[in-house]
Formats: structure tokens, sequence, C-alpha cells
């Protein structure tokens, strides 16, 4: 799939294959944009033999199929096969995002903290980044190395870093430590404003997403009850 997602990409413009999100999902994941194009490739090509396999396989059992029917289902197998590795990618990318926001989280409460010893801002934001593991705190690590070594300011860094991975909770963080300017009882009193507001998102989140596992298993449980009732 690499070598087809090479020639792809050198052949093909780059927004015949994919849009900003798309871009912003695979920089996310870290996958390559050549397997995800080759990925693309190959499975609108499975989607195409869908058709005449089944036509074959209908004329093996003696029931000819009209040539219309492989024709149809061969343009709906590529239209999915071409689609369905960007849903894959968007669902993967929608789960990283939440995770980074989680990581997030407990970056600004050690950010936090070292605010409260009297860190500086700057010196505080690396260090944070150093104080976890995964591919969110290894973003945010390289996010301060780059701005160290370029010389730019760090909030501008993390401001970059959210929008290009599409993290809204990371440009704020970022708006909020700039606004505050140097002062570090600013930027520790706008910064715990942010993980609060974090938390709480996080706890409305995963309310959330107890109350639908509840409902998903109310009916499949009436069900249950209703048979042993009956049973008995």
């Amino acid at each position: 799939m690499l070598s087809v997602g090479r020639w792809l990409v050198r052949t093909a413009r780059a927004g015949a294959l994919v849009d900003d999100r798309a871009a912003s999902d695979l920089e996310l994941l870290g996958r390559p944009l050549e397997l995800y194009a080759g990925t693309r490739v190959v499975f609108g090509v499975g989607g195409a033999l869908i058709g005449p396999l089944l036509w074959g396989a209908a004329m093996s059992a003696g029931s000819p199929l009209p040539f219309i029917f492989p024709v149809w289902i061969m343009v709906v197998g590529v239209i999915a096969g071409w689609f369905l590795p960007r849903l894959l990618l968007r669902s993967a990318a929608e789960a990283a995002r939440a995770d980074f926001r989680h990581a997030l989280g407990a970056y600004l409460d050690v950010l936090v903290l070292l605010l409260a010893a009297q860190e500086g801002p700057e010196s505080a934001i690396e260090i944070a980044a150093e104080a976890g593991q995964g591919p969110a705190f290894a973003e945010l690590r390289r996010a301060t190395w780059q701005a160290r070594l370029s010389g730019d300011a760090v909030w501008d860094a993390l401001d970059d870093l959210g929008d290009r991975l599409r993290i809204g909770e990371l440009r704020e963080i970022a708006a909020a430590g700039s606004l505050a300017g140097k002062s570090g009882v600013a930027v520790r009193q706008s910064l715990t404003a942010k993980a609060r507001a974090l938390r709480q998102a996080a706890l409305a989140e995963a309310e959330t997403a107890a109350r639908k596992q509840s409902q998903a298993m109310f009916m499949p449980l009436v069900l249950m009850g209703m048979g042993s009732s009956s049973s008995s």
C-alpha cells in the first residue's frame, strides 16, 4: 500500500487526497500520507471487485443476474471503499483527541503546581511537559523544545500545535497564558481556571457516556426480565 500511496501522492493533487481536517488527523495519529492514500486506493479497488465477484458467483450457481447489477455494485463499492478509510481515520482521530484532552488536564495540574511553587512560566511549561508519557506529552515537549530553539514565545508554539492538531482547549490555554503576560501569579490564576474548566468538561463527558451506556443496557435488561418472568 505504501508504494501505491507514494505513486498517488506524486501524481495527484494533495487536495484530492486529503483536506485540512484529514491532514490534521494524520498528524495527530502520526500516520504517513502515503499509507493513507494507498489504503484508499486499495479499498476502492477492493470495493470495485465486489460486483464482478457476485455476478460470477451467481453465474456459477446457475442464477445469472442482470448486467446492470454488478455495475451498480461496482460503483457503490468504489465510493464506499474510497471513503471508508476517511471515516475510520476520523473516528481514530476523535478518540486520540479525547485522550489528548485528558492528558492536557494532567499537564495543566502539574503546570499550576509549578507556578504556585514560584517557578517561572517559561520553565514551568517545559518541566510540566516532562512530567508525563504518551503521545500528548511528546507533542507538548516537541513544541516547547522547538520554541526554545527558535526563540519564539512558548505560548505561540502551543497555540500553533493546538491549531495543527485541532485541539481547541490547547489553544485556549495558550491564549490564557499569553494574555496573562509574564506575571507568574496572573498566569497561574488564568491556568487554574482553565484546569477547572477542563475537569468539569471531562466529568460532564464521562457522565454523558455513562448515561448513554445505561440507556443502551435498559432495553436488554427489560427483555431479559420479561423472558425470565414468562418462563417462570
